[in-house]
């Protein structure tokens, strides 16, 4: 009897601790069965170009999530910082000098959230709102005085290079999130952001700097 319960106790942790992956599994089996093309390579690939983007994205919320913390404002964030290094590129600029711009005004938004919410106390969710909504206003102000950002050619090439059946942009991510990965679980700074995130207060009374880490 009791062999029993534990089998089913087992069973039911398994699936709780991996339901994520079952159902990604069970909607993956699905569509291939409703749909002829769903498993050809070209449709795979073109799914991968789609998510490319949030993948890379969700790589760094991921850090944000597990330290027990979360940013609504990533999507503003991306949108302001590609708008001003579209308009300096549009302007003239080279592209290397868009791209710097790109990160820079990336780096300075994400400082700007952390040095307000760990210093000044603000809640995340009240200063990652504040800067969705302020950066989605700035992104479209920026835009629409430029009557829209034409994208060059050479970044629109960009995105069709592959090797194989893999687009350049899914290498990226993939190489993104291997590198994310490895900072997680093989790192010191990947130690201290899992420890910050079971128990911020334990952490710092091992000598882990909460506030600079966040």
């Amino acid at each position: 009897m009791k062999t029993t319960e534990n089998r089913l106790e087992m069973n039911l942790n398994f699936v709780l601790n991996n339901i994520l992956y079952l159902v990604f599994i069970g909607v993956f089996i699905f569509f291939s069965t409703a749909s002829a093309n769903f498993l050809t390579v070209s449709n795979l690939s073109s799914l991968l170009l789609q998510c490319s983007y949030y993948g890379i994205v969700v790589t760094g919320l991921t850090f944000v999530i597990i330290s027990a913390d979360f940013d609504i404002s990533v999507g503003a964030v991306a949108y302001v910082s590609m708008s001003v290094g579209m308009t300096a590129i549009n302007a003239g600029q080279s592209i290397l000098v868009g791209i710097i711009l790109t990160l820079g005004v990336g780096i300075l938004m994400g400082f700007i959230n952390g040095l307000v919410i760990t210093r000044l106390n603000v809640p995340a969710f009240i200063m990652t709102l504040g800067v969705l909504i302020g950066g989605r206003g700035i992104g479209h102000l920026i835009v629409a005085e430029k009557g829209g950002i034409k994208v060059p050619a050479v970044m629109t090439d960009f995105t069709q290079l592959r090797i194989g059946p893999f687009y350049y942009e899914v290498l990226i991510m993939i190489a993104v999130m291997a590198i994310g990965q490895y900072t997680l679980s093989k790192t010191a700074f990947g130690k201290k952001v899992f420890a910050i995130g079971d128990n911020a207060k334990a952490a710092e009374n091992l000598g882990i700097n909460v506030k600079n880490m966040k």
